[in-house]
């Protein structure tokens, strides 16, 4: 039987002519695959040994430019020129050949060119999406509407202090870093908006009622101390705390229009930085993979040469008001002369020679100066050690710089930036590819976080291809290992061609030779030992048996076996609710027959 990464390559999913090369390639859960060509998308069933397919086209007035998956990776976000396409992912008809692929699809259409895209990390519901385009800053909730954005800001108006030209969160793993949007501009400065979330009174109101959900469904001994019901009690906790510190501003209370608050309630995010300088035109990627901090790349991709840095936010932005310290006002000095009164006398003045006129008032007048300059230096200390606080809380909000590479190229051609799980990155530059791998240092930093942060290092695996590549993937195959999946351009008069390479997580090399890339795909053999296979990385079942097989269908088998197992028990809950609630009834409804009898 052909290896699972052999059968990929010969997959005829992949022999499909198509008028454009693939833009993007993306993988759903280690079960599908999905690959956009032109105004075509192709969904593949990675579980199936035939590798079944379906095709989805969106006409000729759409040409996908890239494509993204939410965090939860249920929906497919198709990114065009002036709209974005998503795609609901559930029950997608691979065994029927006959049933075409109609999923429910969000359209949002848009007056501006899309920028930059990115699925906001802390939506309850994985389906926020933040866009800029070169006009607006949006976010919609495609389930609530695709036409009316809950934050619709022009540029202009959100007193950017550079044009943003592309957009990543930090770190999902982190709460202030799956508020926090970065936004680098044209001139290479960095920004955040901060906190960049849905409406409160809506987190509020949706946790709050999740919570009485939950106590009214099971007894206080179910939910005392349950881990699920205190991550519950602490996001309503965080989402009351941050209300209240919107809605009653302590700084200048009189004054409201002094703090930037709330527009009810969509939250305006407040502008900070710049964090830091990078090269011009640099588009950012989030690479969120530990609790400790945000890390981001700033890629720049030039007919001469790629470069990368990474960036990491080792303290949380803070959300502070957007105002400046007040100056105190200066004393007021008294006038040097002064008009004669009737009462006052001429004296000698005890320097000089001459008369002057002696007022009553002087020695008054100089008390008040004297409590005006005291007044005045005390107010004075106290508006420096504003200042240096001010000064100190942003010094420690920088993005530090951990790295900067440089990637010399041959011949021009677009790079691919593929940010992985476990602290990886798949980086394509024209004919080579590189696998980076974070993961251990991204280790060391939460053991050794806040005390200590050790000197940033990854470890690199280079290799060479015959053809230009222009999209990446990486695939867990459950049996074997791990393969990448690669799209090559195609030649004239040709398909386009992908393939796979397989791991073997026994083996590492430690110098890797120049490797190849066949007409079919990235051969097996080529590819074995390539990747460092993720130490943390938990099989999804235990068998003994070796067939590859058997082994795919004995992990769907289990993984439908835990769904359906989920869904008897959610339906057993609501039953024994219901039976409960029922039972009540009845015992009311007695004793009202009870009463009426009596």
């Amino acid at each position: 039987m052909p290896a699972f990464a052999d059968s990929l390559a010969q997959s005829s999913a992949f022999k499909i002519p198509f008028a454009d090369f693939s833009t993007n390639v993306v993988v759903k859960d280690n079960e599908q695959l999905f690959f956009a060509s032109g105004d075509t998308v192709i969904a593949m069933d990675l579980t199936s040994p035939a590798h079944n397919f379906k095709l989805l086209n969106l006409g000729d007035s759409h040409r996908i430019n890239s494509i993204q998956l939410n965090h939860t990776h249920s929906l497919l976000a198709l990114i065009c020129r002036r709209c974005i396409i998503v795609v609901c992912l559930k029950r997608i008809p691979f065994l029927d050949p006959n049933q075409p692929w109609e999923p429910l699809k969000f359209v949002i259409n848009l007056s501006s060119d899309v920028q930059s895209v990115s699925w906001h990390p802390a939506s309850y519901s994985a389906t926020d999406l933040v866009v800029l385009t070169k006009e607006r800053l949006q976010s919609f909730d495609i389930i609530k509407s695709t036409t009316k954005a809950k934050f619709d800001e022009k540029l202009e108006d959100l007193a950017l202090r550079e044009t943003p030209i592309s957009i990543a969160f930090g770190s999902a793993l982190s709460l202030s870093g799956s508020l926090s949007l970065y936004y680098s501009s044209a001139s290479g400065y960095i920004y955040s908006l901060f906190p960049l979330i849905y409406p409160v009174d809506s987190f509020v109101s949706e946790t709050q009622e999740l919570v009485s959900m939950v106590e009214g469904k099971f007894p206080p001994r179910v939910i005392a101390g349950h881990p699920s019901n205190n991550d519950l009690l602490v996001q309503l906790n965080f989402g009351l705390d941050l209300q209240n510190q919107i809605e009653s501003p302590l700084l200048n209370s009189s004054d409201p229009f002094k703090v930037l608050r709330l527009k009810h309630l969509p939250m305006d995010p407040l502008i900070s930085g710049p964090y830091a300088q990078v090269a011009a035109n640099s588009s950012l990627t989030s690479l969120d993979t530990n609790t400790a901090a945000s890390v981001i790349i700033a890629h720049h991709d030039s007919e001469s040469q790629f470069e990368m840095t990474y960036l990491a936010q080792l303290s949380p932005l803070v959300m502070s008001s957007a105002f400046d310290i007040p100056r105190p006002d200066a004393p007021q000095y008294t006038a040097s002369s002064q008009a004669k009164k009737d009462n006052d006398k001429y004296v000698k003045p005890k320097k000089g020679f001459g008369l002057a006129f002696a007022s009553d008032d002087e020695s008054d007048d100089e008390a008040s100066t004297n409590s005006q300059f005291v007044d005045y230096s005390k107010a004075w200390e106290i508006y420096e050690l504003k200042v240096k606080c001010q000064d100190f809380i942003l010094s420690h909000q920088k993005l530090t710089s951990l790295s900067v590479e440089h990637y010399k190229k041959k011949s021009p051609g677009a790079a691919s930036v593929i940010a992985q799980t476990f602290g990886r990155i798949l980086l394509c530059v024209k004919d080579k590819v590189q696998v980076v791998d974070c993961s251990q240092w991204f280790g060391e930093l939460e053991d050794g976080f806040p005390l200590g942060v050790a000197e940033f290092y990854s470890v690199k695996t280079t290799f060479s291809v015959e053809k230009p590549l222009t999209a990446i993937a990486l695939i867990h195959d459950v049996s074997r290992g791990e393969i990448v999946v690669a799209q090559v351009y195609p030649e004239d008069g040709s398909d386009d061609e992908a393939g796979g390479g397989e791991e073997d997580p026994a083996q590492v090399q430690a110098n890797f030779d120049a490797k190849t890339v066949h007409d079919i795909g990235i051969s097996a053999n080529e590819l074995k030992r390539m990747l460092k296979y993720p130490s943390n990385a938990q099989t999804t079942f235990s068998s003994k048996t070796r067939n590859a097989e058997d082994l795919i269908a004995l992990s769907k088998i289990s993984d439908v076996t835990r769904a359906h197992i989920h869904q008897l028990s959610k339906f057993i809950i609501a039953l024994v609710g219901k039976l409960e609630v029922q039972q009540k009834r009845n015992l009311m409804h007695s004793s009202l027959l009870d009463g009426i009898s009596q």
